[in-house]
């Protein structure tokens, strides 16, 4: 179950919770630039790697012409970690609007 929790600054800290393990896997700010959600959009669940566990493709949103997406996979984590960062790609689109 992927889950989150407000910190102090006002950020969103998200972690994964498993059969007996609970996992950080990221922060974001609460809100965007714009004021915008930044409440992540989970693309697909499943098992990619077929280790029989499952991966997650999800994405950050940005209203401020940016984008944030991200892989995470089961196979290759270390004890006690239920997902890896396997791939990340993030940046700005240039004059999306403005």
């Amino acid at each position: 179950m992927l889950s989150w929790v407000k910190t102090a600054e006002g950020r969103k800290r998200y972690h994964l919770t498993g059969d007996s393990a609970k996992q950080f896997l990221f922060a974001v700010d609460a809100l965007g630039h714009y004021e915008g959600d930044t409440t992540p959009v989970v693309y697909w669940a499943g098992d990619l790697d077929g280790d029989g566990k499952g991966d997650l493709l999800l994405a950050i949103p940005d209203d401020n012409c940016g984008y944030d997406e991200r892989l995470y996979l089961s196979s290759g984590t270390g004890e006690g970690s239920l997902l890896r960062k396997a791939a990340h790609t993030s940046g700005r689109e240039p004059a999306c609007g403005c």
